[in-house]
């Protein structure tokens, strides 16, 4: 499912995009932490949801620790259903594209 949702922003935004299989991840692979380093910003998105916060916030942890800044966790609004396939399904294309803009948009001067 993550890739579904990792496709769904790819293609909807101009943002680089990965997609890990799930919340639980205590690191990250080397592959995607090479990728990862030489990025400005990174942000996590996970489904609006208690395993998605708290998966959010352990990736966050785990990217700092491993030295890779301005690393930012981003959540869906409360009001909004739990993740980006269901907005998509729910809400349409254009309805989600604007979610995910306004998303980065409000972090993208952290």
């Amino acid at each position: 499912k993550g890739y579904k949702e990792h496709r769904i922003i790819y293609n909807l935004t101009d943002y680089s995009v990965a997609a890990l299989g799930g919340e639980s991840y205590k690191s990250i692979p080397k592959e995607l932490l090479n990728i990862i380093s030489k990025y400005d910003r990174v942000f996590i998105l996970y489904d609006n949801d208690a395993a998605g916060r708290k998966g959010t916030e352990k990736l966050n942890f785990v990217l700092q620790s491993l030295d890779i800044q301005n690393v930012h966790s981003i959540f869906m609004p409360q009001n909004e259903p739990k993740d980006i396939d269901l907005v998509m399904t729910e809400k349409g294309t254009e309805y989600t594209r604007q979610l995910l803009d306004l998303l980065l948009r409000e972090n993208i001067d952290l």
